[in-house]
This record gives C-alpha cells, sequence and structure tokens, in this order.
C-alpha cells in the first residue's frame, strides 16, 4: 500500500501538482477518512482570517462579497475562514441552500470556505470556534496551505487591532491573539509555506507597530498594516484581487502597495461623502520586516540615551514634552490614555529638536533613519500629515504596560534592548519631575457680556511651564464645575494670557439645527495654518434603540480669520480594545457630552443630561461646528492649562451672558 501512495505521489509531484492527504477523525481520533488533492501549485494562496463574530460582521461580509466579484483562479487561490455570531437570526436550511449569485449564504459559527467568482465554496463547518485560541489560527494555516499549495502565502487577519495587545477579538469568547500567541503559530506553520510568508496584512487597527512587526521577522518578508483606528469598510480586496489575477508574478512589494493604495482609494473617491471625510484619518503602510531589526537597535540606543537623559534634572520634563508633542494614534487626540501609539519618526525627530543631549538627539536621528528605511510605502490622510507609516507605544502610566492577561514586557520588543526599562524608568519620574503650571485668578473686565460689549480676560501662569493653553467656559451643576469644551489660546513670553470672549461659543450642528458642544484634543495639523483635528464628546442612540454609547465624533477644524469651522471626519465609539471606527447612520440621534477634571487633573466626560437638545442625524456629512451665542444665563469664563502629563487645571470668573436684542 505504501508504495502505491508513494507512485502516485511521484506520478502527481512530476505533473506540477501536489498531493494532499487529509485525514478526518472521529471522537476516538482514529481516522475516518482520506483524500487526494491534486490542486496545481498556485502563485499565490491567500489566506484570510476573519473573526466576524463582533460588530465588523456586516463590513467584513462585504469584503467576502468584493472578493467574489473576481474569485479564485488557478493562479491564485483564496481561502477564508469566517466565524459569524450565533443566535436567533441563524438561517434555515432553504436559505443556505439558495444564495443568489454574488450573495453570502446565511450560517453561523465558522466555515472554511474556498472564494470563487460569484459564489462560495465551502469546504468545512467548523461550528463555534473561538477565533482568539491560536490552535485555531494554526489550523486554519495547516488547512489551507495543504489544500491550496502556493509559490507565495498571504495571511491577512481582520478583526479589532489592539497594537501591542494583539488582535482578532471573538466577543463569542472574550478572548484575542496576543503578539506571543501569533509568533508561536507562525514558527508551528513555518514548514507549511518555505519558511516565510510573503506577506502578513492586518485588516485592523493600530497594528502598524514595531511591536507587531518585530514578532514577524523571520516568518514574513513584508507586513502591511496601520497605525491609526480604520474605517469599519476594511481593505478593497476585489482591486487587489484583479490587479493580482491579471499579473500573479508582479514583486511581493508592489502586491503591498496595490492593498494600501486601494484602501486609501476606497475612501478618496467613493460617491459617498462620509466615506471621503473618513480619508481625512486614514493610514496604511508596508513595511520590510528584513529591515525591523534596524529600528529595534536604534530603539535599544534611545532607550539607553533615554535612560541616561532621565538622570538630568530637567530630563524628565523635557521627555514628558516631547512625548506630548509627537503624533499619537488610537486615542482621542492628546489625552494620555496609555492605549495610543506614536509615530516613530515624528517621534525621532521631535526628540532630536526637543532634548539637548548629543547623545540622545544623534539616537533620535538613527532612529529616524533605521523607520524611514524600513516603511516600504505609505499612505496617509489630509488629517495625519506626520504618520510616516510606523509607531510605538510609550505608555505615560503604570497601567499601560498591561492589557488583562497580556503584559508589554511579553512582546519580543520589550525582551531585547533597554527600550522596556527606559520606558518603567520613565513613568517613576514623570510624575515627580514634572512641575504642574499654577494659573493666577482671572480678572474680567466686566461681569455681563454681549456681542456688541465683550469681556477681556486675563490671567498669569507660574510654576511649571505649560503643554497647551486655551480658553474655556463652565457652569456649576451643584459641586461640580462642568466644561462646555475649549479654544486654543496664546501664551505671551511673559507667562501672560489674554483673550476676549464675546458670549459665542461652539455649536455641532446641520442645516436643519445646532446645540452648544464641546471641542477638546486639538491636534494641529501642521501642513493647515490654524487648522486641527478636534474631538466632541458626545453619545449616539441608532434608530429603533433606546440605548446611548459614548462616541466622539472628529472634526477638522479651521480656526481662520473667516471663524470657526468645522468639517465633519469621522465618529468613533469607546470598546473593549480601544476606539473603534463607526457608520453614523441615518435616523441615528446624537446628544452632547461635557467635561470634568477628576481629582487627579485628568479630563473626565461629565454624566449626560437627559434635558440636553439632540439632533437627528439626516446625513452625516452636513454636520459641522460654527459658533453662535450662548444661551442667556451665568456662566463661568477664563482659561485652562495642560502639563505634560495631561493633567488640567483652570482659573475662572462669573460672567452673565446677555439676552440678544432684536
Amino acid at each position: 500500500m505504501r508504495c502505491w501512495w508513494g507512485i502516485v505521489a511521484r506520478a502527481a509531484l512530476c505533473c506540477g501538482l501536489v498531493v494532499s492527504i487529509d485525514g478526518a477523525r472521529g471522537s476516538s481520533g482514529a481516522p475516518t477518512s482520506a483524500t487526494i488533492s491534486t490542486t496545481p501549485t498556485a502563485d499565490w494562496t491567500i489566506l484570510a482570517y476573519f473573526d466576524a463574530d463582533s460588530d465588523l460582521e456586516s463590513p467584513m461580509l462585504d469584503n467576502v462579497r468584493q472578493m467574489m466579484k473576481v474569485g479564485s483562479s488557478q493562479a491564485v487561490q483564496l481561502l477564508c475562514l469566517v466565524d459569524r455570531p450565533g443566535g436567533a437570526g441563524a438561517a434555515t436550511e432553504e436559505e443556505e441552500e439558495s444564495p443568489g449569485p454574488g450573495d453570502v449564504p446565511e450560517w453561523t459559527g465558522a466555515r472554511l470556505v474556498r472564494v470563487g467568482k460569484d459564489a462560495l465554496e465551502t469546504l468545512e463547518d467548523w461550528g463555534p470556534v473561538n477565533m482568539g485560541d491560536p490552535e485555531t489560527l494554526r489550523r486554519f494555516i495547516e488547512k489551507g496551505t495543504g489544500r491550496f499549495p502556493a509559490r507565495r502565502y498571504m495571511l491577512v487577519l481582520a478583526d479589532h487591532g489592539m497594537a501591542w495587545s494583539g488582535s482578532c477579538y471573538d466577543e463569542g469568547f472574550d478572548d484575542w491573539l496576543s503578539l506571543e500567541e501569533l509568533r508561536r503559530v507562525l514558527a508551528s506553520c513555518r514548514d507549511r509555506f518555505g519558511g516565510r510568508l510573503e506577506i502578513v496584512g492586518f485588516d485592523a487597527c493600530l497594528m502598524g507597530t514595531i511591536e507587531v512587526a518585530a514578532e514577524l521577522v523571520g516568518f514574513a518578508r513584508v507586513m502591511v498594516a496601520s497605525e491609526e483606528l480604520s474605517p469599519a469598510d476594511g481593505w478593497r480586496y476585489d482591486r487587489l484581487l484583479q490587479r493580482l489575477k491579471a499579473e500573479p508574478t508582479m514583486p511581493t512589494t508592489a502586491v503591498g502597495r496595490i492593498v494600501a493604495d486601494a484602501f486609501k482609494e476606497q475612501v478618496d473617491t467613493l460617491d459617498d461623502d462620509e466615506h471621503r471625510r473618513e480619508a481625512l484619518g486614514v493610514t496604511m503602510s508596508v513595511l520590510s520586516l528584513d529591515r525591523v531589526p534596524a529600528v529595534t537597535m536604534a530603539l535599544d540606543e534611545l532607550g539607553r540615551a533615554g535612560e541616561r537623559e532621565l538622570s538630568r534634572e530637567s530630563g524628565p520634563g523635557a521627555l514628558a514634552r516631547c512625548r506630548a508633542e509627537c503624533a499619537a494614534f488610537g486615542a482621542e487626540g492628546r489625552t494620555d490614555s496609555g492605549a495610543e501609539v506614536f509615530d516613530l519618526v515624528d517621534l525621532a525627530e521631535v526628540l532630536r529638536q526637543g532634548t539637548v543631549s548629543p547623545e540622545l538627539k544623534s539616537a533620535a536621528a538613527r532612529l529616524k533613519a533605521a523607520a524611514t528605511a524600513t516603511v516600504l510605502h505609505n499612505v496617509r490622510g489630509r488629517a495625519r500629515p506626520d504618520a510616516h507609516g510606523l509607531a510605538v507605544s510609550w505608555p505615560g502610566r503604570p497601567d499601560g504596560f498591561e492589557d488583562e492577561s497580556v503584559r508589554y514586557e511579553t512582546t519580543s520588543l520589550a525582551r531585547q534592548g533597554r527600550w522596556l526599562p527606559f520606558l518603567e524608568a520613565y513613568v517613576k519620574a514623570r510624575t515627580a519631575a514634572v512641575k504642574a503650571p499654577r494659573l493666577s485668578e482671572v480678572t474680567a473686565s466686566r461681569d455681563t457680556v454681549s456681542r456688541r460689549v465683550p469681556v477681556q480676560l486675563e490671567a498669569r501662569i507660574s510654576g511649571g511651564e505649560p503643554q497647551s493653553a486655551y480658553l474655556t467656559v463652565s457652569v456649576r451643576e451643584g459641586q461640580q464645575e462642568v466644561f462646555l469644551g475649549m479654544r486654543p489660546t496664546s501664551v505671551a513670553t511673559d507667562s501672560s494670557l489674554s483673550e476676549e470672549f464675546d458670549g459665542r461659543w461652539h455649536r455641532l450642528g446641520d442645516r436643519r439645527g445646532s446645540m452648544t458642544c464641546a471641542l477638546s484634543d486639538f491636534e494641529p495639523l501642521k501642513d493647515e495654518q490654524d487648522a486641527y483635528l478636534v474631538s466632541v464628546p458626545a453619545q449616539l442612540r441608532r434608530q429603533g434603540s433606546d440605548r446611548w454609547r459614548d462616541v466622539t465624533l472628529y472634526f477638522h477644524l479651521d480656526l481662520g480669520a473667516a471663524g470657526p469651522k468645522g468639517e465633519f471626519a469621522y465618529a468613533c465609539r469607546d470598546h473593549r480594545t480601544g476606539e473603534q471606527r463607526i457608520r453614523l447612520r441615518r435616523g441615528d440621534t446624537v446628544r452632547p457630552v461635557f467635561l470634568r477634571i477628576d481629582g487627579s487633573g485628568f479630563e473626565k466626560r461629565a454624566p449626560p443630561r437627559a434635558d440636553l437638545p439632540t439632533l437627528t442625524i439626516r446625513r452625516a456629512r452636513d454636520l459641522s461646528i460654527r459658533t453662535a451665542p450662548l444661551a442667556a444665563g451665568s456662566y463661568r469664563v477664563g482659561f485652562l492649562v495642560t502639563d505634560p502629563l495631561g493633567r488640567s487645571s483652570a482659573s475662572l470668573a462669573p460672567v452673565r451672558v446677555k439676552a440678544r436684542s432684536r
């Protein structure tokens, strides 16, 4: 019998085919059947791991439909593991058996499918599986490479991304793939794909980091990922497959470029205005994993120089200011959430310009050069001019080093060199070293205000150097100060603050109406004067639901001579895995959320009031920020300053806004 199998195998190989013996096992573990697959070796096999057991099920099924527009070919095989939620929405057998052309049939649990032109071929029904279990990924890779051998392989991991914590969060099992687990799977499967995958792609948020890339060194040649939060729509798979099917022998880096360019084009050119607005904040890069070791070595050198900088009296403060100035992704603007990541090239440049140590400047220059060389291709939206393609975590407080069962120290980057020791030393030193700025009592030129007769506000800063300063308006609710947002102001060379307030404030609205809102987290857009990416804390209620959820609306704000004008960019919701992009739909309702400062000096959301006005959305593209007179009444107006640690303090004076006269 062995000789017979050997003859078949040798004959198949001589014909350019691969023999696969797939032994299914019964409950006893004994093989129950064996089949021979004589699949020709393809140029590419794409293995798409779709963890759709989440709120991303709908856009992921749209991705599958995109794939079905092109389908597999002899040169390009496309295999997907698609895990979907269970529940009352499960289809009947009749529905499953009769999907229309290009439709995705209904099912629950996970299915292994081969994507054909306008059809899915179900290879195996895996039932309920934990997509956060590394064993599930290992099984998928082994099945895919065994059934559809290729000269080159691409692995795509699609779901929510959490930077160094991992990706593919399975909500049904409350589990996700850590980077350590991903590395172990690739190590165990490396013989299946000839030593290295050509591409590992993350159709997920925040995975374009050096921590992620360092885990893949030796297991793949190219990584494709985003530094920033990504729209729920994901990659443009049909464009990728069309190009790859037409030219399957193109270089691996060219394939990565197609992914990035098509991703950006998707939100740039669609006739949906909301997609185009989402393009303001998108990022995607193609990385050479062979060049990643040079980046980790440069980070080691930077960590050593950083530790010595911390020993200087002015070092902790200087480093804290540099961190605060660096382009951050994955958090609400400048807030120190602990979850954000920082662009490596921008970080290196900020350190080079913002510190005095020649050693640190030299290390930063080498880091910038290494990171720049690693990024083979990079696309970014207008609101992300400082996204150069590769980010790094720099936690600013102790809880930033852990995410439930996963700790930063388990990453490959943390286990080598002095980067982690520097981060730990920085967290310990920064709070003690940074002096909080103090504000004098605000003086107001008058206690009533109108547009015709504004009030002049004056104050002075002492103590520590502020990171930023704002004009702010608040109201008293019991014993709590509730801030109606802020507006940037400048600090004079003598540390004085001066602003005119005419009773007008920010309003969120559309063509039918508006309501007072809080603007926060002003992130300057370096390529545009007086322009910012700003966040508006709010709550969202979906049409037909009675549940309010915390969301953040982002706007491209122009504070030019014509007056503040904000254009809607995108929306995010808070989730277990961090911020996630969401789509605002017709009929959804939003209401404002204002701010408070907690006992430690950090901005928090104030509890929303039930009597606040709401706005029902007709078209998200119509949302805008304008200014209008505040309602007549008593307010407190003054200044708010933040230090490099993200702590805020305010000084306010009572001002009454007069009713508008006709």
